[in-house]
């Protein structure tokens, strides 16, 4: 947690968590070489496009548009981290925090009762549920072949941690032990349950935004592609197989591919 925190402090969207993992870090220097695509037929007087696809104009365009939606995508993954860190500060925390709360419910609740009754032991039954389980490090390679899998045991770590420490609420709030001692007052623990399930409920709504965006910018990129391979195509035909122009963008498109 400590290093995407690092990673996002003094960062521009453009610079941000999203681009440091290896298949963003290899989009990004193909895309720069489809920038020297464009510069080549730009630059070569006698290339003339056949179509749009095989046009300038086209492939700047796509290129405008990828890069609007990588901002975008960028833009989204720092609010999921950032997002995803208030709710891990809320889950284990300071002395406000669901852990630390549950922690006092337990080395206080069951005082004055008599062991016997089962009350104390049930308390800590629960209670251990929760100290054993830690609140996961938000995953944001959505590259990785088990992202998806990965997203799934960090949304499971905290609903754990909810489900108990509700489970927690419910079997002290009806004593009404802590009704008069501020802050652990009983409206304060269900406030902190009602915290909780708002925070997931917005990251869930930001992890659907992600891939939304994530699969639109890869679509573009294939387009980015297509005109490569069209501009190629066009240009063997204009400049010629021997033509310093046509080697060079023929290897620019083999990187790209």
């Amino acid at each position: 947690m400590e290093r995407i925190t690092s990673l996002l402090s003094g960062r521009s969207l453009n610079d941000s968590v999203l681009h440091q993992t290896p298949f963003e870090k290899s989009l990004r220097r193909r895309l720069h070489k489809v920038g020297s695509v464009l510069e080549l037929i730009e630059t070569e007087n006698e290339y003339t496009p056949a179509s749009a696809l095989s046009s300038a104009d086209e492939l700047r365009r796509l290129m405008n548009t990828y890069e609007r939606l990588d901002a975008e995508l960028a833009r989204v993954i720092t609010q999921y981290i950032d997002v995803s860190l208030v709710r891990k500060r809320l889950f284990k925390g300071e002395e406000m925090s669901i852990k630390h709360v549950a922690y006092v419910i337990k080395t206080t609740a069951a005082k004055g009762r008599v062991a016997k009754d089962g009350y104390s032991k049930e308390v800590k039954d629960i209670y251990a549920a929760i100290s054993v389980q830690n609140p996961l490090a938000p995953p944001f390679d959505l590259a990785r072949p088990h992202f998806e899998k990965d997203l799934d045991t960090f949304n499971l770590s905290y609903q754990v941690l909810l489900d108990n420490f509700k489970h927690l609420v419910a079997r002290v709030g009806p004593s009404n032990e802590f009704a008069g001692i501020s802050p652990y007052s009983t409206a304060t623990l269900q406030a902190l349950v009602a915290q909780a399930e708002n925070l997931t409920r917005e990251i869930a709504v930001i992890v659907q935004k992600i891939f939304v965006v994530y699969e639109e910018r890869l679509l573009v990129f294939e387009e980015i592609k297509e005109s490569c391979h069209a501009i190629c195509k066009r240009s063997r035909f204009v400049l010629g197989s021997h033509h310093a122009v046509y080697k060079e963008l023929i290897a620019l498109k083999h990187a790209i591919m």
